[in-house]
């Protein structure tokens, strides 16, 4: 069953069973809605995916081919394309249930473990739709929709190309670097991407030209350089990373700020490798 229900803003919340839908033949395993276009599509272990409308709270249509059960859904809200994850593959819909894009996102012994739209206001360096996917071992992956050639037929067609990865790097606790990445969710602002890990960190990638607060670590905590553990002295100075906000010494930093559109910062070399890429996304 997929039941809707009415929230009543008195003095406690109350809620009040609005209608119960019947579409699926197993578990009902994730659910994602869209004010935009009035719809709620749900996910289930029965291999399908059903798009319901939220106006009549009625059966619209189902999403069928999944090998397995559909374990993540989300809708863009621009464009009304719906994606459904099964074990390790993406799959695009348009909002009539037409699928257009299939692709297989991680190894097949693998799950796909989050996914998102990631549908950003339009600038100079965001002008095209990512989707972001969270996996095992701390991965993240950002993936661009794009038109090909079909080498076979000569059409063209819809396909998605990884653009960029980055994984969780936990410095003072390694372990939690191989934590599966659970939930993704962008700020208000879509400059900034939070990520989940399986052991309830949440991690804050800012991207390079944000308005975001910096956060920094407290200097009388550290005595050290935060990579190689040189000790701050009198001659050795300590340096802020505008990125990661740890502290480090002269050598651990970039040489070279990191440069995108109307800004230029100066960052850590390991944040440097990592978002030097982005920019160029």
């Amino acid at each position: 069953l997929v039941c809707i229900w009415k929230v009543k803003n008195q003095k406690n919340l109350e809620f009040v069973l609005s209608e119960s839908l019947k579409g699926h033949t197993d578990v009902v395993t994730t659910i994602a809605a869209s004010r935009q276009y009035s719809v709620v599509v749900t996910g289930s272990e029965d291999k399908t995916a059903v798009i319901w409308d939220l106006n009549t709270k009625r059966y619209v249509h189902s999403l069928r081919g999944h090998e397995s059960g559909v374990q993540h859904i989300a809708i863009n809200h621009t464009t009304g394309d719906i994606m459904t994850c099964s074990g390790n593959t993406i799959r695009l819909w348009t909002i009539n249930g037409d699928l257009y894009l299939t692709k297989s996102a991680c190894p097949s012994s693998e799950f796909i473990q989050s996914c998102i739209f990631f549908e950003r206001k339009l600038t100079e360096w965001n002008s095209k739709d990512l989707i972001i996917t969270g996996h095992r071992n701390g991965i993240v992956k950002f993936w661009l929709k794009q038109i090909e050639m079909d080498a076979k037929t000569g059409q063209e067609k819809w396909s998605l190309a990884l653009v960029y990865q980055i994984k969780h790097e936990n410095r003072f606790d390694r372990a939690l670097d191989k934590s599966d990445i659970v939930a993704l969710a962008p700020s208000n602002s879509k400059k900034t991407l939070f990520t989940g890990n399986r052991h309830g960190q949440v991690y804050a990638f800012v991207l390079p030209d944000t308005t975001d607060n910096f956060h920094f670590v407290r200097e009388e905590k550290y005595k050290e350089c935060m990579t190689c553990k040189k000790p701050f002295t009198v001659l050795e100075r300590r340096n802020h990373c505008r990125t990661c906000g740890g502290l480090y010494c002269s050598s651990c930093m970039s040489n070279q700020p990191l440069s995108c559109p109307d800004k230029s910062t100066r960052v850590c070399k390991f944040c440097f490798e990592r978002l030097e890429p982005v920019c160029n996304i």
